[in-house]
């Protein structure tokens, strides 16, 4: 592969790999605000069974028991989600390593050959500054 199809390949494998990692991004907020909610939850819980340490008219009109089932609800739907956004994470990731991987042989690639054009470019300069010793006649003094 030449180094002008690499130059013009590497943009393309660039939007690619940002594009991409744009969905994850996408992802990643959205299992943080899940996780977040799922503490905010904990702490709540928390709160109240250190308020219902003793018996009080919660307890006795039965509204710890709809609240723990509300919390038992609550927390079934976000495991739910947190487990359908892991899912989608993991799916796009594999995408994102895909595209990052093409990404950066294209950018290796283009490096070697870089490299290799200057050691070209050097050596095709060298021998052509040598050539008149290496033909057996020195080169011709301008007078």
């Amino acid at each position: 592969m030449t180094r002008d199809r690499l130059a013009r390949l590497l943009p393309v494998a660039r939007a690619k790999y940002e594009a991409e990692f744009a969905s994850v991004r996408a992802l990643l907020q959205a299992e943080a605000h899940v996780r977040g909610q799922l503490a905010r939850l904990d702490d709540l819980v928390r709160a109240a069974r250190e308020d219902a340490r003793e018996v009080g008219p919660m307890q006795l009109l039965g509204a710890d028991v709809l609240f723990e089932k509300n919390v038992a609800r609550n927390r079934a739907y976000l495991n739910q989600s947190l487990a359908r956004i892991l899912a989608q994470k993991e799916t796009a990731m594999v995408k994102v390593r895909h595209a990052f991987g093409r990404k950066h042989a294209i950018e290796v690639t283009e490096q070697r050959l870089a490299i290799q054009a200057a050691k070209d470019k050097t050596a095709r300069q060298r021998d052509a500054a040598l050539a008149p010793w290496l033909d057996g006649s020195p080169p011709s003094t301008p007078d």
